[in-house]
């Protein structure tokens, strides 16, 4: 009975060994929350790390931003786990804005929306702006269309185009008249230039180039002058009173009023630039002045009609008779095209039943109306080879006309009443009557420049 109860104890104390377990958890305080597990069973001890962040943890960093150069950017707090709430791009004249990286020499690891975990061992961290340089399309400021209006200066158009632009098509340049001086620029170095200025104060229009013989107007005078680009020498062509100046081939074409039986008229009057001498004179009672090579394109005085004759006056005949089509007034007729066969192509500000509007016209389309006038204004027709242009609006606006299409759009808005417009390429001079206000608007950048 004695062994039993012995027997029986050790039995209980195996027991009791066996079912002795003890487990401790420590966790660190560190800023990654790393929490360490022991456990222990029978004496054996067995121990797993984990790294976890808990809802209540919040690690942050200042980010701040090296522009390189560019535009300063303020600095953010970023929150581990949080997108970054990133400031506007900087910006650097000259080129574009290509991110933010963490090195500033290769530029090789690019900055994400979110940070990684590594990214808040400091209380701070720099990105470094990476800069791509800015390719600039500048074609349209150099590029030389086949046919614009000013190849030859005021060519064809309107006695109200004073013909204040020309494009020298040998050495590349833009000569413009403002107030007694005569400038040039080139687009492509962007200089400028006192070309010469008028002794007489007076400003120099309709703008033709032959050569190096630049020909132009005195507007004091009314006198036709020459100026020739190399060696500097100024020569009066006609002491005429000439109102217009344009050139086609070798001549030199000047119009010039006058009166005869107390009836007004315009002289019609032909340099020839080759040898110095003037050909044909004929006195026309005609508005509208268009030239194409040898043949005169123009508006009968007191008529609606358009007609042709050649330079020495003979072989009138009438285009269209535009009363007609209940046309009041012709306004401006710009001759923008003559196909081989000689049909003739107009560009025309009309009045119709009272209307002002914008049309174009040839024998075969007939009379096809672009646009009306808006506010009642109207004019300034141009043409650049592939469309046309004219100025509008109460407040001033050039609007394009799609020759193709034959819709209107407005092109851009001017910052007066101008009523003065050249196109050169893809260059506009545009300005007032009687003062000495003149812009140019930048094909490329399509910023207004004033020239005075």
């Amino acid at each position: 009975m004695k062994r039993l109860t012995i027997l029986m104890m050790v039995l209980i104390s195996f027991l009791l060994i066996g079912c002795d377990k003890s487990s401790t958890t420590t966790e660190s305080t560190s800023s990654t929350l790393s929490t360490t597990t022991t456990t222990s069973v029978s004496g054996t001890e067995s121990t797993s790390t984990s790294e976890l962040v808990t809802s209540t943890t919040s690690l942050e960093v200042t980010l701040t931003f090296n522009s390189n150069g560019g535009t300063s950017v303020s600095s953010i707090l970023a929150t581990y786990n949080v997108s970054l709430n990133m400031p506007t791009d900087p910006t650097k004249s000259g080129y574009i804005f290509s991110g933010w990286f963490y090195d500033d020499d290769t530029f090789t690891i690019p900055l994400d929306s979110m940070l990684s975990l590594e990214d808040f061992e400091d209380d701070s961290l720099t990105v470094y702006a990476k800069w791509v340089e800015e390719v600039v399309d500048n074609h349209l400021a150099t590029e030389v269309l086949s046919i614009h209006s000013s190849i030859y200066g005021n060519t064809n158009g309107n006695l109200n185009n004073q013909g204040l632009a020309v494009f020298d098509t040998v050495h590349l340049l833009h000569y413009y008249s403002l107030g007694s001086s005569v400038y040039s620029y080139n687009p492509d170095t962007e200089d400028t230039t006192v070309l010469f200025s008028l002794i007489s104060g007076g400003r120099a229009t309709f703008l033709n180039l032959d050569g190096q013989v630049l020909y132009f107007i005195d507007s004091t005078t009314g006198f036709l002058m020459s100026y020739h680009l190399e060696n500097h020498v100024f020569t009066t062509i006609s002491e005429t009173e000439n109102i217009y100046a344009s050139r086609t081939q070798s001549w030199v074409n000047i119009v010039y009023p006058f009166e005869m039986y107390s009836q007004s008229y315009i002289g019609l009057q032909r340099y020839i630039t080759t040898s110095g001498s003037f050909s044909s004179i004929g006195s026309y009672g005609l508005e509208n002045f268009n030239i194409n090579g040898t043949r005169v394109y123009y508006n009968p005085i007191g008529t609606v009609n358009l007609s042709v004759m050649n330079y020495d006056g003979m072989g009138k005949s009438t285009i269209v008779y535009l009363e007609d089509q209940n046309v009041d007034i012709i306004h401006e007729a710009l001759l923008y095209r003559v196909s081989y066969d000689y049909v003739a192509y107009f560009g025309l500000i009309l009045t119709v039943d009272d209307q002002m509007g914008l049309y174009t016209y040839n024998s075969v389309d007939g009379l096809v109306k672009i646009m009306d006038a808006l506010g009642g204004n109207l004019h300034s027709l141009n043409f650049d080879g592939e469309n046309l242009y004219a100025i509008s609006g109460t407040s001033a606006s050039i609007y394009k006309i799609d020759l193709d299409t034959m819709v209107s759009t407005q092109f851009m808005a001017l910052q007066g009443n101008d009523t003065y417009l050249q196109v050169i390429n893809h260059w506009f001079y545009v300005g007032t009557f009687g003062n000495t206000s003149l812009y140019r608007i930048n094909p490329v950048t399509n910023e207004i420049e004033t020239l005075g």
